[in-house]
């Protein structure tokens, strides 16, 4: 039998569903077209547009049925669903509301109000949601994680991490695979995993799991591990986080080479926090805790030059591929205030953003087409004054770097940044400029206007100063000769 046999017998079924879907939603619209007061068959048109992603439409037609006097679980449901997606939680807190009036205990539903609330950043009235669903259905994989990422969300690590580490419990390997924990956790099944005690001069393997920035994030870690005792330590990460990690382990390997050959414990990097029992005000956030190579930082100092403006590294967009990337992202065009602003040098630390800078007109000096690895963009950033960056794996290297970064933040947040406060618990240079309602983005860019001009101003004056003070000592000097010359006169 051919290796891709069960892979075409995949892609076959999928065609096979695809064209049988397609039929059926051709049917239904006909159907409309002759009666449009049938409700079931907008109701069931929306479900099949919704499978395909034609959320628009669905929409359209979900809202037909409700207006036919549809008033089922599934179309309040549906609705609030892409609403929820589309970013407006608001309108999907509405919906799954009148869900629940239907059926108080269902566990999605109570789950999916929690969903709402965490996108209203509202996290403490969600938890009370999730901790409901899950006493219903303690299996709910998406309301842990989701009741995990609400408590850390408020501050609370002590009760956040420890329902953080349930992760692995997840029986959804689609859920698990999503956040990047499979395949890679089923490599190291078989060797015991650290639980933070004395590591006894044992070798540990560290892997990566979610995002780049996360790990940048944890790799403040990594040091810690000796001093618990380990031997040596091992990571098993992204390629092009493997030059800037180097210099903090043992070895650093590519997710790509995994060897378990000598390994005796192991764990997720994304355990250390709970490992190390870190709480909001105990985090180890002494800066900066990775090296850049100086040969690499005095070659974009060369190409820098003698340039006496604020060099301000530049981030606004995030992977368009993420879900909900749509909320980070802040347009370009929205920015240009910012980019007026005088005596500021700004540089891309976007990658594959140079036709957009191009087509834009904006002054913005763009090098990342020569930007390899994370390492390269470190050794960039340790050249800059500022990075304004809305949340990427850019604004964590920034961040731990030591280099002053101020954080565009979406409205519904993340749950490292918290949801109030201006000061990161993670990155102590890190301001977070966050956005008052959502979707609005013109005003966080003013309020980020406005302080870089001062920071322009301050910087000028403080020059200023310098230059009369070296003018009064010169001076001082040259009166003090003169003096000198008459005397011996």
């Amino acid at each position: 039998m051919p290796l891709n046999h069960f892979s075409n017998n995949h892609n076959a079924f999928n065609s096979f569903w695809t064209k049988r879907m397609t039929s059926n939603i051709n049917a239904l619209r006909q159907k409309l077209e002759h009666d449009k007061s049938d409700r079931e068959s907008w109701l069931a048109l929306g479900e099949l547009l919704t499978e395909k992603n034609e959320d628009t439409e669905a929409l359209a037609c979900f809202r037909a049925a409700q207006n036919l006097g549809e008033n089922s679980l599934v179309l309040h449901r549906s609705m609030g669903d892409i609403l929820l997606d589309g970013g407006q939680p608001q309108e999907a807190l509405t919906c799954y509301q009148r869900a629940r009036e239907i059926k108080p205990q269902s566990a999605p539903t109570l789950a999916l109000i929690g969903e709402a609330l965490c996108a209203l950043r509202r996290p403490n009235e969600a938890i009370s949601y999730f901790r409901k669903a899950l006493d219903i259905d303690p299996g709910m994989s998406p309301a842990l994680w989701s009741l995990a990422s609400a408590y850390l969300m408020t501050g609370d690590y002590a009760t956040g991490l420890a329902l953080y580490e349930r992760r692995f419990e997840f029986d959804s390997r689609e859920f698990l695979a999503a956040l990047g924990i499979l395949p890679t956790r089923e490599y190291f099944a078989a060797i015991p995993a650290w639980d933070g005690s004395d590591l006894a001069g044992r070798v540990i393997a560290v892997w990566t799991e979610q995002g780049m920035g996360d790990m940048i994030m944890m790799m403040r870690y990594l040091p810690l591990l000796k001093q618990k005792g380990a031997r040596s330590v091992t990571v098993f990460c992204h390629d092009a986080l493997l030059q800037i990690i180097r210099p903090l382990v043992d070895r650093a390997i590519s997710l790509r080479e995994v060897s378990l050959a000598g390994v005796d414990i192991q764990c997720s990097a994304m355990s250390l926090p709970y490992l190390f029992a870190s709480r909001v005000d105990t985090v180890p956030n002494a800066i900066p805790y990775l090296q850049v190579d100086s040969s690499k930082t005095e070659a974009w100092r060369a190409r820098l030059g003698k340039d006496r403006s604020l060099k301000v590294g530049l981030v606004w967009a995030g992977n368009k591929t993420m879900r909900k990337d749509y909320l980070r992202s802040v347009p370009l065009a929205v920015m240009e205030p910012l980019l007026k602003t005088p005596g500021v040098h700004f540089i891309s630390l976007q990658i594959g953003a140079s036709a957009e800078i191009a087509t834009s007109g904006m002054k913005i000096t763009d090098w990342m087409q020569e930007v390899r690895d994370y390492a390269d963009t470190a050794a960039l950033i340790a050249n800059l004054d500022l990075v304004i960056s809305v949340d990427t794996a850019v604004a964590h290297l920034a961040g731990a770097l030591g280099v002053p970064v101020w954080l565009l933040n979406r409205f519904e947040s993340e749950w490292r940044w918290l949801a109030e406060g201006r000061h990161s618990p993670w990155y102590p240079r890190t301001r977070i400029f966050r956005q008052a309602s959502l979707h609005h983005w013109q005003p966080v860019v003013a309020s980020v206007a406005r302080e870089l001009q001062q920071l322009v101003e301050q910087r000028g004056s403080r020059r200023s100063e310098g230059n009369s003070g070296l003018l009064g000592k010169l001076a001082g000097i040259f009166k003090t000769e003169r003096g000198q010359k008459k005397l011996s006169s």
